[in-house]
């Protein structure tokens, strides 16, 4: 596997022991400390670079045998040629395009997971505690911005009006990956020690009960929209799964895992009913008006959904000027203009992390930046069920599935620290398997 890259003989090896220092300290800090503090983001990535290039004779033949990772320079490189040509472009023309978006649009890019993904594949064995990290990171998180959350519950400020976007979509995000972790932990007590294992146990229960609270909290409808689609295409893949390949007594397992997991997610709806009803009834005028085909701008009442829609409708009208080149990512800071009456100076922003793409680098890097994730994925998915660890194939594809399909209702994403840490660290977990994946398959081979 992977980790022989630093243990057998190359444990004296100081200069490795060092790279996977650096490695590890670096994964900790991006999980850990990473939704909460750019500092910690970009120090961790810095650590996982410096090790990186101290093992670069082990780490680098492994990533360069990866296909995903010739793919993924492909898409840096396209970002940064573009932003060239648009920051040279927009010179020019007198335009003073926004070159930190060049950055933004790059690390979003599968290049940097992959980089943190080696180290964790080198540690996979700490792999349940730096998931349990990810949870303490959104912890903190949600802790260090309190007030904000509270303001939209009952007795806040502004009762059911307040939304926490950022919150709820972490939150929904974790709860995932910190669950699989419990179920983990608990389905396997002969891998642990019995205090690690009740230590862990206690700590990502914890931690997925209050990411369940925060998900609720948080009024974010994005999240709450994409974790019932989410839901329902994991039981659709369970099902399919259970018929296929569980016995009786797996089949009776699950349902009964399935039907608590459905009688706490009652217990939630029910206690937040009124938050719910509140945030979900809002825009109900607005609905009627689409619905009734009163599509144009001007028919169309303000409000959350009613902003929306003209963002949308203005975000089809930009992506059909420039579909094969887009705009480029200096110069999407200055689109989404024309609704508000402005000249130049929009915000970039459609509310949407796919039509900013689609708007910033056209339709073929979107296609390929969106293909290029299933298919992770996607491999990701199969080996963890060859590999007999469904839960945790489960968990990351839970996590997967809610995260990107926030992306569709979440723009500040694309610019939000928290929304690249939350983006690293998923693509970061499921990289590291397809490392271990590789290198399993390499090992079979050779082995033959």
């Amino acid at each position: 596997m992977v980790s022989a890259l630093l243990q057998a003989r190359e444990e004296s090896s100081l200069r490795l022991r060092i790279a996977g220092g650096c490695g590890i300290t670096g994964l900790a800090l991006m999980f850990a400390l990473g939704l909460r503090s750019p500092t910690a983001m970009y120090a961790g990535l810095f650590l996982t670079l410096l090790g990186l290039v101290v093992a670069a004779d082990r780490a680098l033949p492994a990533l360069l045998r990866e296909p995903l990772f010739w793919a993924a320079i492909v898409l840096f490189t396209w970002v940064l040629v573009r932003g060239w040509i648009d920051l040279e472009t927009a010179t020019a023309r007198g335009l003073e395009p926004d070159d930190r978006a060049v950055w933004h649009h790059a690390r979003f890019t599968l290049l940097l997971p992959l980089v943190l993904a080696f180290w964790l594949a080198a540690f996979w064995r700490h792999r349940h505690f730096l998931l349990v990290l990810i949870g303490v990171s959104a912890l903190v998180y949600v802790v260090n911005d309190w007030d904000r959350l509270m303001r939209g519950l009952p007795g806040g400020e502004s009762p059911f009006s307040s939304a926490f976007g950022e919150a709820g979509i972490i939150a929904a995000t974790v709860f995932f990956l910190t669950g699989a972790t419990a179920i983990d932990v608990w389905r396997c007590p002969c891998d642990f020690r019995p205090a690690t294992r009740i230590g862990l146990l206690i700590a990502a229960g914890a931690l997925t009960l209050f990411a369940l609270a925060v998900f609720f909290a948080a009024q974010a409808r994005a999240a709450w929209l994409a974790m019932i689609v989410t839901l329902l295409l994991l039981g659709l893949w369970g099902g399919w799964f259970l018929l296929r390949h569980a016995d009786r007594r797996q089949r009776r397992t699950a349902l009964m895992a399935v039907g608590g997991g459905l009688a706490l997610f009652g217990v939630f709806v029910v206690l937040s009913w009124d938050i719910l009803s509140s945030r979900l009834l809002r825009d109900t005028e607005t609905i009627a008006v689409l619905l009734a085909g009163n599509v144009e701008q001007d028919d169309v009442p303000g409000g959350s959904f009613g902003a929306r829609y003209r963002m949308f409708r203005q975000a089809l009208i930009d992506i059909g000027q420039n579909p094969l080149w887009g705009v480029g990512p200096g110069s999407v800071r200055d689109m989404l203009h024309e609704i508000w009456g402005q000249p130049r100076g929009g915000s970039g922003n459609y509310h949407s992390t796919w039509l900013n793409l689609l708007v910033a680098m056209g339709i073929p890097w979107t296609v390929f930046w969106l293909g290029l994730h299933l298919w992770a994925v996607a491999r990701c998915v199969r080996w963890l069920v060859a590999q007999r660890e469904a839960v945790l194939a489960v968990g990351l594809l839970g996590a997967f599935l809610v995260h990107f399909g926030t992306l569709t209702f979440q723009g500040a994403r694309l610019w939000s620290v928290q929304g690249s840490a939350l983006y690293l660290i998923l693509m970061t977990v499921i990289c590291a398997v397809l490392l271990r994946e590789a290198m399993d398959r390499r090992l079979q081979r050779a082995a033959a």
